[in-house]
């Protein structure tokens, strides 16, 4: 707590020191954005966001989601079983896998619902735009929490050649990761791209079971993008991107509770775990022969631009799918107990068409129309062991088969009226209807020992075995299994004034409104009282202060915020006695009511040429506002199975989080640089799953990342030393209560890697 509050004071007097200084001879850069689908200034429009560079990216080898959580305050990320959990001001959607994501990504303006579309590591990224709160006109599918937008670099006709080669080796664990980027022009209308990413990690969790490491990784990445300019006034964007990654291992490690009766020399989180790599098995139903995934994807899209009399017509269509396999020691321990396997399967297709104004009249206006198709297939085989049934020499197979359409539409349109020069209002509505249709069976098959199939009669069975028919009948689903479908229809208005103080500061208040769908459950056993969930919404209040000033080296901005969520999308997992035998539930239902509300301050001080100083701080306030049927947790439980969590955190919302940086860039000589920085991330407290368990609660922690080496003054070369979690912080990104302990998943160690780049070209 004591670093929570010294890193606080610093990052508070870093956003406020420029204020009193004289100003330098060099000014920050301008950051540009296209988070209102228009080319603009960040410090231009009306949105609390942070916008991370593909420099800044390279810089620290920042190489997928998880890792921007600790550079981006009021954001977190991590990778768990079923999906990567994302959330913005403590909202996000949980570890579900049919939920779409609160917290919308886009990439190159390709909606992706589904967090396995963005399994890759980044590669060739231009930015990075994170918009924190709810979005409704622009950004407003499903995005009740905010939104990420990633934009890749491009070549467009009439540019130079150019390629940059980079290369890392991980020293602590071993590694190596390689990329290229290479485009130019290769007539006067067509301007391409090519990007290749190549990583194969060690692993950094030992299994003291087996005697090896594990999460091991290979992943390839390859994109071509065309630009072709059919004309003076417009261009085609052809893009085609491929990824296939491959992790090794488990997830996860048993921790808390009764964690370590289980493993007498661990039961605590520290990268090492005990799983058994045999998986059961005798059926050969799980996608993998030993535990870890497989993801393949595969992205298409073509962008057309035409602009006319003032305006841009730009049409985006895509196509996206992926596969999946996953298998896994559940339990995380050596014993018979719990195997899973998921294969998931996605395709999308979308379609978006928008009319927009250059931005620049007294009436400016943008509309358009979305609208996408998509199936989702999911099978998940979970094989219970003969440890989960009281040394019972039976084998358990339940598997459940969803397969899931939906169809979404919607339209939407913003008015913006410049009032005068310091003065402008705009209006904005998005509609959207979706429909989605599920078809769900559930099997399940009981087999001895000898892998014969059901049981031969007048087999004497104690209790534990006797209960087999209720787990596999756990969700009460009638033969056959359902087809239920519902639809939802939802009207998300906004709203906001716009006030420039000077040409370098600028006021501004909005209210928003904004809507995710409901659906339905995949989780295994879920009950059948649980599966449909309805739709969620909220309503936001934010304003907001954007300055640049001491001659363009310093920056500062604030916003204030409260969103009131009502029926919220939660899930979360119990241990209840099913038919005699303790398993797990996963519960999926709305929460009633919930409020996040804070205030976030960023800054920027370019304090000479060669350092740029920089803090980013939020404070939260996010809670359940009424919960009163809540599932419990270990030590709530009344007996009666509810719980009421009103005035309870939400999940992942930090009281206090932010970061502190800065950057050097020293010249020596003509021909030499010395180039560094280093990154202080820190965090309050907050809970890592659903029911808020105790032993759940992840503890304030800061973690420091730098890097320093050389590099030539012409910036065609550069030797780094990059250092991650250098405090070997021990961060919890998710946990799954499993009974009698707990599954945690956690960020990566302290890594330390050497980086060489090479640039050629103009």
């Amino acid at each position: 707590m004591n670093n929570f509050f010294r890193y606080t004071q610093v990052a508070l007097g870093v956003c406020l020191l420029p204020g009193l200084v004289m100003a330098q001879e060099q000014a920050l850069d301008e950051i540009t954005v296209t988070a209102t689908k228009r080319e603009e200034s960040a410090l231009d429009i009306p949105i609390s966001l942070s916008a991370i560079s593909g420099q800044r990216l390279d810089e620290y080898n920042i190489t997928d989601l998880n890792d921007l959580g600790s550079v981006v305050p009021n954001f977190s990320t991590g990778y768990q079983i079923s999906t990567t959990n994302v959330t913005i001001r403590g909202l996000g959607s949980g570890n579900e896998r049919s939920f779409e994501q609160a917290v919308t990504m886009f990439i190159d303006g390709q909606y992706m619902p589904r967090s396995r579309q963005y399994a890759a590591s980044f590669t060739d990224v231009e930015r990075i735009e994170v918009l924190r709160g709810p979005q409704s006109v622009l950004q407003g599918l499903n995005a009740t929490a905010g939104a990420v937008s990633l934009i890749t670099r491009r070549n467009n006709p009439g540019d130079a050649f150019e390629a940059d080669l980079s290369a890392d080796y991980e020293t602590e664990f071993g590694g190596t990761g390689l990329s290229l980027g290479v485009g130019g022009s290769v007539s006067d209308s067509v301007g391409l791209r090519l990007a290749l990413r190549y990583e194969d990690r060690d692993g950094y969790f030992e299994n003291t079971f087996t005697g090896q490491d594990e999460e091991d990784s290979e992943s390839l990445v390859g994109r071509l993008t065309a630009v072709i300019a059919t004309s003076d006034a417009s261009s085609l964007t052809l893009k085609y991107e491929r990824s296939d990654n491959t992790l090794n291992g488990n997830f996860g490690e048993a921790y808390g509770l009764f964690a370590s009766a289980l493993e007498p020399d661990d039961g605590e989180l520290n990268w090492k775990r005990s799983a058994d790599a045999a998986l059961i098995d005798p059926w050969d139903v799980n996608f993998r022969s030993s535990p870890g995934w497989d993801v393949v994807s595969d992205n298409y899209l073509a962008t057309y631009e035409h602009e006319f009399s003032g305006s841009t017509l730009t049409a985006v269509a895509g196509y996206s799918t992926f596969e999946m396999d996953m298998a896994l020691d559940f339990d995380e321990v050596a014993l018979s107990i719990l195997d899973g396997s998921l294969r998931e399967e996605y395709d999308q297709t979308s379609l978006e068409v928008r009319l927009a104004s250059t931005g620049d009249r007294t009436f400016d206006y943008i509309f358009g129309v979305y609208y996408h198709d998509a199936e989702n297939f999911q099978e998940q085989p979970s094989q219970f062991g003969s440890d989960a049934l009281g040394g019972t020499p039976i084998l358990l197979d339940a598997s459940s088969l969803n397969t899931l359409d939906s169809e979404l539409w919607s339209v939407f349109g913003q008015f913006d009226w410049n009032i005068g020069d310091n003065l402008s209002l705009y209006v904005g509505a998005r509609f959207s209807s979706e429909d989605k249709d599920l078809v769900r069976a559930d099997e399940c098959q009981v087999v001895t020992l000898d892998d014969t199939l059901g049981l031969p009669p007048g087999t004497s069975l104690d209790p534990a075995a006797l209960s087999l028919d209720i787990l596999c009948t756990g969700t009460n689903l009638p033969a056959g299994g359902v087809t239920p479908g519902r639809s939802s229809e939802n009207f998300m208005p906004e709203a906001g004034l716009q006030f420039s103080l000077s040409d370098n500061s600028m006021l501004y208040g909005k209210v928003t409104g904004s809507a995710k769908s409901g659906g339905f459950a995949f989780a295994g056993n879920v009950r059948l009282q649980d599966i449909e969930y309805d739709d969620e919404s909220v309503v936001s209040v934010e304003a907001g202060w954007k300055s640049r000033f001491a001659d363009g080296t310093a920056e500062l901005n604030i916003a204030v915020f409260r969103s009131e969520f009502d029926d919220l999308q939660v899930n979360s997992f119990v241990f209840e006695d099913v038919g005699g035998v303790q398993t797990t539930v996963p519960v999926v239902r709305n929460a009633a009511k919930a409020i996040s509300q804070g205030v976030e301050l960023d800054g920027r001080w370019a304090a000479a040429d060669w350092l740029t100083i920089g803090a980013a701080v939020a404070f939260l306030d996010a809670e359940f506002d009424e919960f009163s049927e809540a599932p419990c947790n270990t030590t709530n439980n009344p007996g009666t199975g509810v719980c009421d969590l009103t005035g309870s955190p939400l999940p992942f919302a930090a009281d206090t989080s932010g970061n502190v940086y800065a950057d050097l860039d020293i010249p020596v000589g003509s021909a030499l640089r010395i180039v560094g920085g280093v990154d202080v991330g820190f965090s309050d407290a907050f809970f890592t799953e659903g029911t808020l368990e105790p032993d759940a609660e992840q503890s304030s922690w800061t973690r420091v990342s730098a890097r320093l080496g050389i590099a030539g003054a012409d910036n065609r070369w550069s030797i780094m030393a990059i250092g991650r979690n250098l405090t070997d912080e021990t961060v919890l990104t998710g946990t799954q209560p499993l009974g009698q302990w707990l599954g945690g998943y956690i960020d990566p160690p302290r890594t330390l890697s050497i980086q060489g780049t090479l640039r050629f070209g103009d």
